[in-house]
């Protein structure tokens, strides 16, 4: 039916979808009971007496290499025209059967005394409080927020961004500060390049406005390893993920389940990084975590994202 300034459905039009909303419901009741079954028999083998000398995440990603739920199915009567419909609504459903899979192991662990943590996916290494960085007004700014975390920090200076990321990877100091982003969030290309290039952490990020207050640059604390702080009530919690861009990447099942975990995307960039000589491109994203951490994120990934490489760990950056 329709009006002088608009449309409506028919009502029982509208009443079947509703309907059908229904039955969709009990088939996603039905799903979710099959996949409590999955992660029961997944948490008696990670907590089994037999694999006791790998961590959990080892053992994840063990049975990762061979966890499947299933191949989409076609039914051979799908008309042509829906096929595709058909399809990127299994895609997503999918999706979510992956994530609530995590989420029910995790449960189940948990009900095993076996309660994950952030650090059981993270390598925290040692903490020590050597620094080094350029210096110049917007560094020393960075560095003045940075080092109150620390009981005693020492720093030198470095003559160049190559000489920091040299010091880091020989050991000769524990954190560098870099500028990460210039103003409106772009990347610099030769700071991601140097991360990337020595597999570094981005353990805090803080942004940095000068004299005259108009600089707005953030700036980046980089190690080795992950620096992980505890967030209290109020923090809000930053994940900085690479996924690289192949036949096999899934920027759009990684923000799905991200979303279904509670999560927000923060920012999304592309960028191009040398591997072996060839230039490969990646997905540079970052999620805020919406209160629950990202566990649930981390056993996925070690499960169905292989790809997925945790890049940064840190908190209010607005």
């Amino acid at each position: 039916m329709s009006d002088e300034y608009g449309f409506m459905p028919d009502e029982a039009t509208v009443s079947n979808l509703g309907q059908l909303r229904i039955d969709h419901s009990r088939i996603t009741e039905q799903r979710a009971l099959e996949l409590q079954d999955i992660a029961h028999v997944l948490a008696d083998f990670v907590t089994s007496d037999g694999i006791r000398e790998l961590d959990v995440a080892e053992i994840l990603s063990i049975l990762g290499e061979s966890l499947t739920l299933g191949e989409l199915i076609m039914p051979d009567d799908t008309p042509a025209e829906l096929k595709h419909t058909v399809n990127e609504e299994q895609k997503l459903a999918s999706y979510i059967d992956r994530a609530r899979l995590a989420e029910l192991l995790i449960k189940e662990l948990s009900l095993r005394g076996r309660t994950l943590h952030e650090g059981d996916f993270l390598d925290g290494g040692t903490e020590g409080e050597r620094f080094t960085y350029v210096k110049n007004h917007l560094s020393d700014e960075a560095y003045d927020v940075f080092s109150e975390d620390f009981r005693d920090p020492r720093v030198k200076y470095s003559s160049s961004f190559k000489e920091c990321a040299q010091a880091l990877a020989d050991g000769e100091v524990d954190y560098i500060l870099l500028p990460l982003e210039e103003r409106g969030g772009v990347r610099l290309p030769s700071v991601a390049e140097l991360i990337y290039r020595y597999d570094f952490k981005i353990s805090a990020v803080t942004p940095v406005f000068g004299y005259d207050a108009g600089a707005d640059v953030k700036y980046a604390l980089i190690s080795k390893h992950f620096r992980l702080q505890r967030r209290h009530k109020g923090d809000d919690g930053y994940l900085e993920l690479r996924l690289p861009m192949n036949e096999e990447c899934r920027l759009s099942e990684i923000l799905s389940v991200s979303a279904y975990f509670g999560m927000t995307v923060y920012r999304v960039n592309t960028m191009t990084l040398d591997t072996e000589g060839e230039s490969t491109g990646f997905f540079s994203f970052t999620l805020k975590d919406g209160g629950k951490g990202f566990t649930e994120l981390f056993v996925y990934a070690l499960l169905f994202a292989p790809d997925l490489i945790p890049v940064g760990v840190y908190k209010n950056l607005e």
